[in-house]
């Protein structure tokens, strides 16, 4: 997972075989493509994290898309989201596959409304969290959630 994407110490150590990465860890997606080429050049494997907003999925999609070293599945936590901020709102699988954004720039477009609504919901109780205890927001809550 995105904790310390560190290519040299994992070619040293043997491990991890995958990467599993966001892209705003990398340092945006040329820093991104040059980090999958170092994998592909040392024989380590690269996939996409997760459960981002439509902007960064559709990043994901593309490059995933373009690159030929990314061959395994990225995990999808799309049934997590309850909303977005793009047009048509979170990616849906069908046949368990994702469609790559078609038109203009990553192929997605901003609902002003949506934005408008999310960043209220920010304001107003800052971060979403799945394990926040909504008794003590100071305190993370231990799985399983009952």
């Amino acid at each position: 997972s995105t904790h310390i994407p560190d290519l040299r110490r994992a070619v040293a150590l043997g491990a991890p075989d995958y990467f599993v990465c966001n892209f705003a860890a990398l340092g945006g997606l040329s820093k991104t493509l040059k980090f999958i080429a170092a994998c592909e050049a040392m024989g380590k494997g690269f996939w996409c994290y997760s459960n981002d907003l439509g902007i960064m999925t559709s990043a994901y999609l593309h490059v995933v898309a373009a690159t030929p070293w990314v061959t395994e599945a990225s995990q999808s936590l799309f049934r997590w989201q309850i909303g977005d901020v793009i047009k048509d709102g979170p990616f849906r699988q069908t046949g368990n596959t994702v469609r790559v954004p078609e038109g203009n720039g990553l192929g997605v477009e901003l609902d002003p409304a949506a934005m408008k609504r999310w960043a209220g919901h920010f304001a107003e109780h800052g971060p979403m969290g799945h394990f926040s205890d909504p008794n003590n927001p100071a305190r993370y809550r231990r799985l399983p959630l009952n």
